[in-house]
């Protein structure tokens, strides 16, 4: 799981950075969880899923952010906290 997070920190801090579009940081997440999804065990599903609530609120509030035209993401440097 913790490679799994650096992928997604990272996925999102280029996506919040407007390296990567956002069917481009989907695709990239999905890509990162088939990874990590075969090697899961029953323990691990509470702490994914907590990981994907967190990951899923960050694309939506960097979504709005884009949508009313706010520019580049003040919370850049917040990802790596959210999601640790």
């Amino acid at each position: 799981m913790g490679v799994y997070r650096q992928e997604i920190c990272e996925v999102l801090r280029r996506f919040m950075a407007h390296e990567l579009s956002y069917a481009e940081c989907v695709s990239m997440l999905n890509a990162a969880l088939d990874g990590v999804i075969r090697d899961l065990e029953a323990e691990d599903l509470p702490a994914l899923r907590s990981l994907l609530t967190s990951t899923d609120e960050q694309l939506k509030l960097e979504v709005e952010r884009r949508r009313h035209g706010m520019g580049r993401s003040a919370g850049i440097e917040r990802v790596a906290c959210l999601l640790m």
